[in-house]
């Protein structure tokens, strides 16, 4: 009975590291994709308005300092990026986002 319940506790951490490993791979996956649809949107609206260059205010480096130390808030994206975003959203998602 312990060489079966060995085994069984093999087979489970087994499933535990391939589940985990296969979720890592989708969430990688569907992060990229959400990323690379902003990108696409900031890349159009910088060309259209002639920016040379557009900051991540948010982004923090790996000792988890901000990047940007300061900024007045002008000429902020954020929310035309986001409307644009949403605008293809379902409208479920909309209903949700207002509360």
């Amino acid at each position: 009975k312990l060489v079966e319940l060995q085994l069984k506790q093999r087979e489970i951490e087994q499933f535990d590291r391939e589940a985990r490993t296969n979720l890592g791979e989708q969430e990688r996956r569907m992060r990229e994709k959400i990323l690379e649809e902003i990108r696409g949107v900031i890349n159009a609206r910088a060309k259209a308005a002639g920016y040379a260059i557009i900051l991540d205010t948010a982004a923090e480096t790996i000792n988890r300092t901000l990047v940007v130390l300061f900024t007045n808030g002008e000429h902020d994206l954020t929310a035309a990026v986001l409307d644009q975003l949403n605008a293809t959203a379902p409208p479920t998602f909309k209903k949700d986002e207002k509360k």
